[in-house]
């Protein structure tokens, strides 16, 4: 090494001393203050209330990271029964690849762990939630307090206690609460049931057709009057001639009756034929309808067992 590198190297380890020494006592400060937090937790947890000293230890695992409090926020989250939570933990510690020089109390922490984590898992419940979508489109959210279940999932790990269920699809919504005991296992079904609205009121088209029927009336009636007048004209022809200019006296009254009928059939059958079309202009006329889509409902099968289906 020649005297100018030395020189550099001497001078390199001068300007960086400072930092390590400061990095040092940043360390130190963080886990004096880790200490004072944890302190209080342990103060809370004398007390019995764990409710108190696991924000206060979460608090000092931020400020510190030490699996000594992590061991301690797992035993009090196992305490109050939230043993999903306490997994979770007593996981991170297990799993930490712990460096050589890592003080005795970290690895003791871990160990403990190791140890606990059989019983805490043997005391999470499970619910599964099965939702049976049949021919609706739609595809259903399922929450489990309120916390939403990644599709697919077919159990889902809780502690021991009452859960909220809810399905959700479009706008439908249905809730249940279950309960269940440690190792416990529910299991909630629900169908999803798509309902076709009724087919909306036409009164345009009613009002078509009543002309419609009204004009056919009509025009049969001018049918029955026109068929009565040329029966009665046949029978006249025979006697007064085709033109019906040599009748008898007598015969008057039966040509007044076919004048009649004939006036009648062309009034009544007109009339009837101008009602058929427009009653057949009020029909083609009428607006396509605006049929509502289908509505969704969200409805529980049997008694809480039976009917599964993938969401």
């Amino acid at each position: 090494m020649t005297r100018w590198s030395a020189v550099t190297l001497i001078s390199t380890l001068s300007l960086l001393a400072p930092v390590v020494h400061a990095q040092e006592a940043d360390a130190d400060e963080a886990r004096m203050r880790a200490r004072a937090l944890a302190e209080k937790g342990d103060a809370s947890f004398a007390a019995g209330r764990c409710d108190q000293a696991i924000p206060l230890w979460s608090q000092a695992e931020e400020t510190f990271h030490a699996p000594t409090i992590q061991l301690r926020i797992a035993n009090c989250y196992a305490l109050l029964g939230k043993v999903v939570q306490a997994e979770r933990v007593l996981t991170l510690i297990a799993s930490e690849q712990l460096s050589a020089g890592a003080p005795d109390a970290f690895r003791a922490a871990q160990e403990q762990a190791l140890a606990t984590l059989p019983t805490v898992r043997s005391r999470i419940a499970t619910i599964e939630v099965a939702v049976h979508r049949a021919s609706a489109r739609a595809t259903p959210r399922v929450f489990v307090d309120d916390e939403p279940v990644t599709a697919g999932v077919a159990r889902v790990q809780v502690d021991p206690g009452r859960h909220r269920v809810r399905v959700e699809a479009g706008t439908a919504r249905w809730e249940t609460s279950v309960q269940v005991e440690e190792r416990g296992h529910a299991h909630v079904a629900a169908a999803l049931r798509e309902e076709v609205a009724p087919a909306p009121a036409r009164p345009q088209r009613t009002v078509g057709l009543i002309l419609g029927g009204v004009g056919l009336a009509t025009a049969a009636v001018g049918s029955y009057f026109g068929v009565r007048a040329l029966g009665m004209s046949s029978n006249l022809k025979e006697v007064c001639g085709p033109r019906l200019d040599d009748c008898p006296a007598d015969r008057q009254g039966d040509i007044d009756q076919v004048n009649r009928d004939s006036k009648v059939a062309d009034i009544t059958m007109g009339a009837g034929g101008l009602l058929f079309l427009a009653g057949a202009v009020v029909m083609v006329t009428e607006p396509a309808p605006e049929r509502e889509a289908p509505t969704l409902r969200i409805v529980p099968v049997g008694l809480g067992a039976g009917l599964r289906g993938a969401f």
